[in-house]
């Protein structure tokens, strides 16, 4: 389970696969929860999903509550 819930940006750049997925893999009901700010540029995989392979019933959810992450301090 990948799950960012705020403060850092999540950024997946210039990433390679050779099969699936180039920034992230998710198989066999994984889930990856990610609320606020995403980057990803430059992600390739020689296979499917660039950024995101997803398979055997796992799950992707970016929610945008805010329009830019939050700031600490």
């Amino acid at each position: 389970m990948l799950h960012a819930a705020g403060g850092q940006q999540l950024s997946f750049n210039t990433n390679t696969a050779s099969g699936d997925g180039g920034g992230a893999y998710a198989g066999n009901g994984a889930f990856f929860d990610v609320y606020g700010q995403i980057q990803a540029t430059s992600n390739i995989a020689n296979g499917n999903g660039g950024v995101f392979y997803l398979g055997g019933g796992s799950r992707l959810w970016l929610d945008d509550y805010f329009n830019t992450r939050r700031k600490s301090g």
